[in-house]
């Protein structure tokens, strides 16, 4: 299963992705089509999903909330979903820059309420292990388990895959991201003169 979405002020590219999608360019044998991945985010197999970003170093305070990149009060631009390989965020950050983030081997994925248009503000990762509080596990369970059972789920996630992360992204409108993934990839470009 793969979702792809864009929303916002999405980039021209992106925008005239429907035109491209609907007259495919007829490909010989050997060629391989790539018209798609030049405006999207690359195919996960090459795991450099944009060439012209900068991979950081991102790291986390003492909170868990991720530094080494821009993001708060960022816009969601695009969003990419494959079943348990990837989920990956395009972010139009305020200084005219983009973020990209990416979670690879996923193992629970949930989306409460997302809007075109969300502006995120926090985004968490905790080792599953050493994930503080109620909160987190409520955002990534609601509607998988009551909320007296959410403990033991949590419990169960962690048993499963104890050296998974547990990521929170929060918005300050459109809603709210959770997932539980093996590892974080994340890109920056600067804004375009």
């Amino acid at each position: 299963m793969t979702i792809t979405v864009t929303t916002g002020d999405a980039p021209r590219a992106a925008v005239s992705l429907a035109t491209k999608i609907a007259a495919p360019p007829v490909l010989r044998k050997w060629e391989t089509p790539h018209f798609l991945e030049a405006q999207t985010f690359r195919r996960h197999e090459r795991c450099d999903f944009c060439e012209a970003a900068m991979k950081v170093d991102w790291t986390t305070d003492s909170s868990g909330q991720m530094l080494g990149f821009s993001y708060h009060d960022a816009g969601l631009i695009a969003l990419e979903w494959e079943d348990t390989r990837y989920f990956r965020m395009k972010l139009a950050t305020v200084d005219g820059g983009v973020s990209r983030v990416e979670l690879c081997d996923l193992d629970e994925v949930t989306l409460q309420d997302v809007w075109n248009g969300m502006i995120v503000s926090d985004i968490f990762a905790w080792p599953v292990t050493s994930v503080p509080g109620d909160r987190p596990w409520h955002d990534l369970l609601t509607g998988r388990a009551h909320k007296p059972d959410i403990p033991s789920a949590a419990v169960e996630i962690m048993e499963r895959k104890p050296s998974a992360l547990l990521v929170n992204v929060l918005s300050s409108y459109g809603g709210t991201f959770a997932a539980v993934c093996g590892s974080i990839n994340v890109w920056t470009e600067n804004a375009l003169p």
